[in-house]
């Protein structure tokens, strides 16, 4: 359960780590931050809090046990992307908050089904890519 030990991280993870640091060194210096931020340790803080901490703690005492748990787990996902939708409005702006809750929904069913936060990470930092490019764009 959880995110899994350093060692048994898929090539695929490395890949994309690898992927960001190369965004990272051709990005002008002043952006740098930005796109390793977008791309790698805001989508791994977020999904350690939200899907390891947060639905991993909900679905093992309220959706994992006793009858209708399948409607039990939907219930837990939609709860936390809306607490993930929460945490951007307030960071962010209302809209952006309204925005991240459908993908918010896939990053716990994809949670859900493989209990690890690797790929949600990946997946988190591959949708943010529209949003960085859009942040990028006066100085492309």
């Amino acid at each position: 359960m959880g995110w899994g030990r350093w060692p048994s991280f898929p090539v695929w993870v490395w890949a994309w780590g690898g992927m960001v640091a190369s965004v990272c060194l051709m990005a002008p210096a002043q952006q740098r931050g930005l796109v390793l931020s977008c791309l790698w340790v805001a989508p791994w803080l977020e999904e350690l809090f939200f899907r390891a901490c947060l639905q991993e703690s909900l679905l093992r005492r309220w959706a994992d046990v006793g009858t209708a748990h399948a409607r039990r787990q939907g219930m837990v996902n939609l709860g936390v992307a809306l607490l993930f939708g929460c945490a951007h409005a307030v960071a962010r702006d209302l809209w952006t908050g309204v925005a991240v809750v459908v993908p918010a929904l896939g990053f716990g069913l994809l949670y859900q089904k493989s209990r690890r936060v690797a790929p949600v990470a990946v997946l988190h930092g591959l949708c943010n890519v529209p949003w960085l490019l859009l942040q990028l764009r006066p100085l492309i």
